[in-house]
């Protein structure tokens, strides 16, 4: 299985990290974030983090770079150490390597791609419409399978959100009634059948 990382930087066709960051702690048994009293608190442990598809790994850089541009992604077939559950981890598909057990993680290009400033804002309101910590994952998957499409040279969408906000009003409406969903949204969207 190949994992992806992502950056700004072109770094050539060949890469070789040497070093991790310090991330979320990890609580190794359940695989998931160490939490208390809402607080996370940073790793100990140097760690490289990377996704299982290049377009989670690009989503992933955009949200944490918040910047149009040409991004650059690598892959290893390296296998990381382990992967992360809970918050937004399942949508960023995010494993780790903990980097006191590998001298390096060897990285080739996969590929680069332009990204448009509308992915930057979907990506944002993805964020901005969830829990705290997390991401709203209709909204995640849809940009996610619009980062796939343009990585296959196709254009990234003005409206990649669409979907996911029909039936985000769909299943409100059906829990608290149209008038309750249509107060929160706004106006009914087009596609939506009552």
């Amino acid at each position: 299985m190949n994992y992806f990382w992502t950056t700004l930087d072109n770094n050539g066709k060949n890469l070789a990290i040497e070093e991790g960051g310090y991330y979320e702690a990890i609580d190794r048994k359940s695989k998931s974030i160490k939490m208390s009293n809402g607080i996370i608190p940073s790793s100990d442990i140097p760690e490289f983090c990377v996704s299982g598809s290049p377009e989670a790994s690009l989503f992933a850089k955009i949200q944490s770079a918040q910047k149009d541009g040409i991004y650059h992604i690598y892959r290893t077939n390296q296998k990381p150490d382990i992967k992360l559950n809970g918050l937004d981890f399942d949508e960023l598909e995010e494993y780790r390597f903990n980097m006191n057990k590998h001298e390096s993680i060897k990285l080739n290009l996969y590929k680069s791609v332009k990204i448009p400033m509308k992915v930057i804002t979907d990506i944002r309101e993805a964020y901005t419409y969830s829990e705290a910590n997390s991401v709203n994952y209709r909204y995640a998957r849809d940009i996610k399978k619009y980062l796939k499409s343009l990585l296959n040279g196709n254009t990234y969408p003005d409206n990649a959100l669409e979907n996911a906000k029909l039936e985000e009003f769909e299943d409100f409406a059906n829990h608290y009634g149209i008038d309750m969903a249509k107060d929160l949204y706004g106006e009914i969207p087009d596609g939506f059948n009552q």
